[in-house]
């Protein structure tokens, strides 16, 4: 399972020990750092973790909280938003 991270911080320094801490617990260097917004996406993928293994590295790493409980209670798992914005559908 992918272990997808929402910094929401620009702080390049908070990006630095996120990275840092992220190779200290075994996941190695991101598949990917987007810049956002508000912050920074980091995902690492291809790992061998079950559902609660990601959640815990995600909530060591600094996840958004709201992504966290987002994930908890809905489906799909692990959504990064690139565009906050709603849509609304005609019926």
């Amino acid at each position: 399972m992918r272990v997808t991270v929402d910094l929401d911080t620009k702080d390049f320094r908070e990006l630095q020990e996120t990275l840092r801490a992220g190779f200290d617990l075994g996941l190695g260097v991101p598949d990917k750092i987007e810049k956002t917004r508000k912050g920074y996406h980091i995902v690492w993928r291809g790992k061998k973790l079950s559902f609660d293994e990601a959640m815990a590295f995600r909530i060591i790493l600094g996840d958004d909280d709201m992504r966290i409980l987002f994930d908890l209670f809905t489906e799909p798992k692990q959504v990064l938003f690139r565009k906050k914005r709603i849509k609304k559908i005609r019926r």
